[in-house]
């Protein structure tokens, strides 16, 4: 789907989320080295599924950890722990906290979390954790285990390091949106049965389907300067419909321009049928006349190429069409092309 004419905006979305997702674990190496912690743990929970893990990040634990922890959260109460995931309370914020910072300190002993978790994976039993928030919203618990009692210069230095946990959280999670919408939206455009784009900002080509990508090839200069017309304001002098949409990670306006065809436009069919038949833009012009009704001398001479040329690229339409003659190329043309 990327070419010549993006501008790249999701090009490397998933190499930028596993990008993140290093950086994240990196930083909770780090503070665990920084604690003198004999393990590490963050996740964070979807705020749709409180069931459903969207990461784990395991340091100092088996392998096995991560998968089993997922699989336990769903069956897992919705407060596991001394927290409502849905909404923390705001003195839990951003604050980090150990067992005997809470009112009743043998509380955390009696957590589904300490049950099925602290305990089964040998987990120190001292514990030091803070819920990383963006506002009311919980972006990720991250904690800390050893089984020396975490003093009061620890919580201090993990307090210190919650801006920059909150930060690499916040990009983590535009990141790992940006490439979920990425990965999904090739079929979502493709699915679209006309020329489909979707336009940045100042009116650039970030994605567009196979019919698009068709279009491009035949008149992509043109569509260039009316998408950054209809980005300035002006009107688009061609036959597209413009809808607004949101991008997960980016605050910017884009654009999803749909072109509006009918379906008795033969040039349309043309090029879906190109597409659907997977021809080069040599054919698709062969094509064209075909349909018309033109004799193979009639397409040489207003192509510029030899007969011999033109009976070449007829065969190779017949071929991708799993058509045996001329006429029936034509009857599929008008039967299959549209869809």
């Amino acid at each position: 789907m990327k070419g010549p004419a993006d501008d790249g905006a999701w090009g490397g979305a998933a190499e930028l989320a596993d990008w993140s997702a290093s950086s994240l674990r990196a930083l909770v190496h780090d503070l665990r080295d920084r604690l003198a912690a004999d393990q590490a743990l963050a996740f964070g929970i979807s705020r749709e599924d409180p069931g459903q893990v969207e990461f784990v990040v395991a340091d100092g634990l088996p392998a096995t950890f991560a998968r089993a922890f997922e699989t336990w959260l769903p069956s897992a109460p919705v407060v596991f722990e001394l927290f409502d995931p849905a909404l923390p309370e705001a003195r839990q914020r951003n604050r980090p906290l150990r067992p005997e910072d809470f009112p009743a300190p043998s509380a955390w002993r009696r957590t589904p979390f300490f049950e099925h978790v602290v305990g089964p994976w040998r987990l120190g039993p001292e514990a030091l954790r803070v819920l990383v928030c963006d506002g009311a919203r919980l972006l990720a618990w991250v904690g800390f285990f050893r089984h020396a009692p975490f003093g009061i210069e620890s919580v201090r230095a993990l307090r210190q390091s919650v801006p920059a946990l909150r930060a690499q959280l916040r990009l983590h999670r535009r990141l790992s949106a940006m490439a979920l919408f990425a990965a999904a939206l090739p079929a979502v455009l493709d699915a679209i049965p006309a020329a489909a784009f979707v336009l940045g900002p100042r009116g650039g080509i970030r994605r567009r389907n196979r019919i698009g990508e068709a279009l491009l090839r035949r008149s992509g200069d043109r569509l260039r300067r009316e998408f950054r017309a209809h980005a300035e304001g002006r009107a688009c002098r061609l036959p597209f419909s413009f809808h607004r949409i949101a991008i997960p990670g980016s605050a910017a306006h884009h654009h999803l321009a749909v072109q509006r065809v009918e379906k008795d436009d033969v040039a349309h069919r043309v090029t879906c049928a190109a597409v659907r038949w997977k021809v080069g833009l040599r054919a698709e012009h062969v094509l064209a006349l075909v349909v018309r009704g033109a004799s193979n001398r009639t397409i040489a001479a207003r192509l510029g190429i030899a007969v011999g040329t033109v009976e070449l690229y007829v065969s190779r339409l017949l071929a991708a069409a799993g058509a045996e003659s001329r006429a029936e190329l034509v009857a599929k043309f008008f039967t299959d092309a549209w869809r």
